[in-house]
């Protein structure tokens, strides 16, 4: 099984697309990261604690949140993607599937 499926990555590059040009409105690259954040976050990171991901799988949402923040701040390089990342508190899906286990595991 791939990351649920093709399908799902193609609703998150959708939302994503119509958020981004909504968002070229207001001329602000924060607007455009929150509105992401708010939406296409949640889409894509939907339910991930509860299942046990594949480094595979991992990379691959970790490439849909580059691709996103490449766009919105027009960058090309991994080097200013990962700054962007690491300014705007992105953290790797990795990192955030883990810390929501442990919210998870904590409440029970």
């Amino acid at each position: 099984m791939g990351w649920r499926n093709w399908q799902d990555r193609m609703k998150f590059y959708r939302a994503f697309s119509c958020i981004y040009a909504k968002s070229r409105a207001a001329n602000s690259e924060l607007i455009s990261v929150e509105s992401f954040r708010s939406y296409c976050l949640t889409l894509i990171l939907y339910a991930t604690e509860a299942l046990d991901l594949s480094k595979s799988v991992l990379s691959m949402l970790d490439n849909c949140i580059n691709r996103a923040v490449a766009k919105i701040f027009s960058v090309n390089d991994r080097q200013s993607i990962q700054y962007c990342r690491l300014n705007l508190n992105l953290p790797n899906a990795e990192v955030v599937t883990e810390s929501r286990k442990k919210l998870l595991k904590n409440c029970h």
